[in-house]
């Protein structure tokens, strides 16, 4: 993957290993905070791996903050049992891998603990923990204004904001995922595209040589 000055992501709800790979190779990383909130992406969902192949898990979100208004206004549903319902998956799934203990329970269950008011500070405080743990000393910075592909292109800012999608392909020759072991990989093989914290709850601190 080529490395890049500057590149402009939507928030990401534990992002694919594309998404973070691609902020490794960038200089200075903005997270997209003037949009308007879109469904069925990233945003609100993550792919992880199980006993019977790749599966979403996705965050609810309170009606009346997802009907087109800013993705800063977005409110996680916590009215559902969703926080009960990743956790145990992430449990069932997880818990043979070298690092899940290490990284879970020490890291990510406290922020799901704590319950941050609005989707996108639930992200951004896991996005936040992930980088800390694989990429230490990489900074964030949310833009303040929103800016058309167009006008991130005439900037020279890589707009990964639509290419990263659950529902299109990468352009080709953009990024080779490299294969690791996986828990499951006697029943299904190496299945790439999966969350980052598939690679983190197998890997550990060696993540980074992924990337």
């Amino acid at each position: 993957m080529t490395d890049y000055r500057t590149s402009l992501f939507s928030t990401a709800y534990f992002p694919p290993i594309t998404y973070v790979s691609a902020i490794c190779k960038s200089g200075n990383v903005l997270i997209e905070g003037c949009e308007t909130y879109q469904k069925q992406t990233y945003r609100t969902r993550c792919r992880i791996n199980s006993g019977d192949g790749p599966l979403f898990i996705c965050i609810p979100i309170e009606r009346s903050t997802g009907r087109g208004g800013s993705i800063r206004d977005v409110r996680p549903d916590y009215s559902k049992n969703w926080i009960h319902q990743h956790v145990r998956a992430l449990e069932s799934y997880y818990n043979t891998t070298p690092f899940f203990e290490y990284y879970f329970y020490d890291d990510l269950l406290q922020i799901y603990e704590k319950r941050p008011e609005f989707l996108f500070d639930l992200n951004m405080a896991f996005l936040e923990k992930i980088l800390e743990l694989i990429v230490p000393g990489k900074t964030l910075r949310i833009t303040e204004d929103y800016l058309t592909a167009q006008e991130a292109a005439e900037r020279g800012i890589s707009d990964f904001r639509e290419i990263i999608h659950p529902k299109k392909q990468l352009p080709e020759g953009m990024f080779e995922e490299k294969e690791y072991y996986q828990v499951f990989s006697d029943r299904h093989g190496f299945v790439p595209g999966l969350s980052i914290i598939d690679l983190l709850f197998h890997e550990g601190p060696a993540a980074i040589t992924y990337l």
